[in-house]
């Protein structure tokens, strides 16, 4: 399991978020489906753009 989280938290970390064009926070549907899990019923998607640092700065 610590292998899972760790290449999430990579993936997290190594690029920038947001939402598909033509798409604002006020149209994510937040809504849960409730069970023996819960879960969203809408899926969030989302576009990875590649994280870009400064020239002679590390991130």
């Amino acid at each position: 399991m610590a292998g899972v989280e760790l290449v999430f938290a990579n993936i997290l970390y190594c690029f920038n978020w947001d939402l598909p064009k033509g798409v604002t926070t006020q149209d994510v549907d937040m809504k849960a489906q409730y069970g023996l899990v819960t879960f969203k019923k809408e899926p969030l998607l989302l576009v990875a753009r590649e994280y870009q640092t400064f020239e002679g700065v590390e991130a």
